[in-house]
Order: structure tokens, then C-alpha cells, then sequence
């Protein structure tokens, strides 16, 4: 066939190769994705994605490292055979080099094994995703609830970055973290969970994963089966082999929990950084980030980052349904201004003041 159609198709080996330049930046409102791409990161979210939510931060020259299934969008399972986020709603905010999202889902469990078991509504997810325009630094900020009177759950990943451990990088990984490092090869033929004592991890020196709050310690939840491929429900991934072999990064892994109304599941931010070593990421730790005080009447987050182009970043999360006037401290700086709304505000007294909807970021000086 291929002989065929390069006889009847020859004038096409007569024409000049065309150069075709890479998609730097790209936006679909429908779906809620977003994508940008540097010389150093590739960053990306979708929230109406095949195994939503889902998002992207690796290195440019790294594409062993893209895994999208449910990634840096967190994982909660509850007794049902079926386990799955559906969106409740969702806000794209895209500027130069970055973008930002914020959005709810509802994490909802089916198929249990009680007959007449109606389906559940077991959590509330807030979900933060920030690429800021540095071209090296995402944020990812989670926040789950619990809907129930009394929620049993199988397992509660927060973070949930995956980390391909198969043939594409050699079936080997080394994970660097405070005290040392550790090799691990994929695929596992048993299931392990590997906790690490460690406020920062770095990846083959490529890519590094710095918390900042909601966490004690990271856990590496290795599965018995390769399990990122075909869309299996969480019972029948333990015992099914697909697709690719990952290293599931949790921050925090719970297992086997009750969880009371309104009480929280998991609560998190972390900071993932494309392209750098396991130095800079310890750096980063010690020094590329702070949590201003804020004063609020709603459920409000706030960060500081230092990004790697020097600029300082604020990222404001409201995880209320109605606009909150927020106040937060910055001691040492006069002005901000934000990325969304083209709009700067003064800071006066130390204390910067504004009304805050869902998600904001500024720069400030």
C-alpha cells in the first residue's frame, strides 16, 4: 500500500520541506483548556478532558514526564466500583506566557456492591491551577470537603502528580529529597506506598515538586499494575494491566477514612517547577515562597512566589461562593497589580485591600 500511493503521490517528494513553528499559546473556552509552551515548560489544563480534571507541568525537552490522567487535579475514591469528579463549574483566565483556572467538581461514587445502593456524592473540590508567566513555575492549590453525614473513602490522593516509570525514560526514576535520594524502577510487579520526609521532591534533576501547606510528607503510591490507559474503575485496576506504568505522587495519600460534613478531606498547595535540579529546588523551598496574613470573612488562600524571572507573584484563591473583601499584609511593598484586570491597587499601611470573587493574581513591587 505504502508503494502504491508513493507512485500515484510522487510530485509530492518534489516539494520543499516546510518549517512548521511549535503552538506557543492556546485557548478553548468550551472545553476550559488552556496550554502555553516556553523554551523551559510546557504547562496545560482541561477541565472537559476524557478523565477530567486534568493538568500538565514538564520541561520542554522532557516528554517522558507528560502523563494527563486525572494529574495535579487530586484523586478520591469512595466504596463504589465507579469513582469520577464532575464539573460543576469553571473560569479560564489567560494572559502573555501563563494562565489561570479555578473550578469546582463534585466527586461522586456508583456501582456498589449493595444492591438498591443508590449513587453518592461524597465531596466538594476546589481546584486552583496557576502557570505563571516565568516559563518554570506552576501552582497547584486543592481543597476537598466532605458532603455526607459520614463519607467512607477508599482512598483520598491530594496533588496526584504522575511520574511515568516505564519505557520511555529507561524504567528508572530518581527521586531527590532532603535527607537524600532514591532510584525507583518501573514497572512494580506489587503494590507500594513510599513515604518521604520531605517539605521538597526533584525528579531526575528535571523537575521539582515544593510544598507550602495542607501536608507533613509526600507519599509515592506505586500500583501492583500499569494503570495509565484504558479508562478501568479502581477495583479493576488493581487487578487489570494497561497502557503506561506511573509513579503516583500524593500530598497527602489516605486510606480507608471516615470523614464527617463539612470536614475537610485534604487542603494543599504545592509549587511545581519545570526544568530545574534538585538544588534549586531545595532553594526554592527554603526561600521562593511565603504565605501573607490575610483577614477575611470567607475561605480564602493566598501565596507568594518568587518566580525565576525575578517578579514577585500573589495568587488569591476564594473558595466561597459569593465576593469577599480581603485584606493581606505585605510588608515592604508599595503597589500591586493584577494580571486579569489590568488594574493596580496601592498598598497602604502595609495592608493591600480588595474584593475578591473567585481567583486573583498580581505582581507586586
Amino acid at each position: 500500500m505504502a508503494a502504491y500511493w508513493k507512485r500515484i503521490f510522487s510530485h509530492f517528494n518534489q516539494r520543499k520541506p516546510i518549517k512548521i513553528s511549535g503552538i506557543k499559546q492556546w485557548y478553548d473556552r468550551y472545553h476550559g483548556a488552556c496550554f502555553v509552551r516556553g523554551k523551559n515548560r510546557i504547562a496545560s489544563w482541561c477541565w472537559l478532558a476524557a478523565q477530567p480534571p486534568q493538568g500538565l507541568c514538564v520541561a520542554s525537552n522532557r516528554s517522558d514526564f507528560a502523563e494527563w490522567r486525572h494529574n495535579l487535579a487530586g484523586v478520591i475514591g469512595g466504596y463504589g466500583r465507579i469513582n469520577f469528579q464532575s464539573l460543576v463549574y469553571h473560569k479560564e483566565f489567560v494572559f502573555d506566557n501563563g494562565f489561570a483556572v479555578y473550578g469546582e467538581t463534585k466527586v461522586c461514587s456508583e456501582s456498589f456492591l449493595s444492591e438498591g445502593h443508590k449513587p453518592e456524592v461524597l465531596a466538594k473540590n476546589n481546584i486552583v491551577f496557576v502557570a505563571l508567566p516565568d516559563d518554570t513555575t506552576c501552582i497547584v492549590m486543592q481543597r476537598s470537603v466532605a458532603i455526607m453525614p459520614e463519607t467512607f473513602l477508599y482512598r483520598a490522593k491530594g496533588l496526584f502528580l504522575n511520574i511515568p516509570n516505564d519505557i520511555f525514560n529507561g524504567c528508572e526514576r530518581t527521586y531527590w529529597f532532603e535527607d537524600g535520594n532514591k532510584k525507583i524502577k518501573g514497572p512494580s510487579e506489587k503494590q507500594e506506598i513510599i513515604k518521604i520526609q520531605s517539605g521538597w521532591l526533584n525528579v531526575d534533576n528535571r523537575l521539582g515538586i515544593v510544598s507550602v501547606y495542607g501536608g507533613d510528607s509526600f507519599t509515592i503510591f506505586r500500583p501492583a499494575k500499569r494503570q495509565a490507559g484504558l479508562n478501568l474503575n479502581q477495583f479493576e485496576a488493581e487487578a487489570i494491566s494497561t497502557g503506561l506504568f506511573a509513579d503516583e505522587i500524593c500530598y497527602p495519600y489516605r486510606e480507608k477514612i471516615a470523614v464527617r460534613k463539612d470536614s475537610s478531606i485534604f487542603d494543599i498547595c504545592c509549587v511545581v517547577l519545570a526544568g530545574k535540579n534538585r538544588r534549586e529546588t531545595q532553594r526554592f523551598f527554603r526561600k521562593g515562597f511565603w504565605i501573607p496574613e490575610i483577614e477575611t470573612d470567607c475561605v480564602v488562600k493566598a501565596i507568594g512566589i518568587t518566580g525565576f524571572d525575578g517578579k514577585k507573584y500573589l495568587v488569591l484563591a476564594n473558595y466561597g461562593r459569593k465576593q469577599s473583601s480581603v485584606k493581606i499584609k505585605l510588608p515592604g511593598y508599595k503597589k500591586a497589580k493584577s494580571f486579569f484586570k489590568n488594574k493596580n491597587f496601592s498598598i497602604s499601611n502595609e495592608w493591600l485591600c480588595l474584593a475578591l470573587k473567585n481567583i486573583e493574581l498580581l505582581v507586586v513591587k
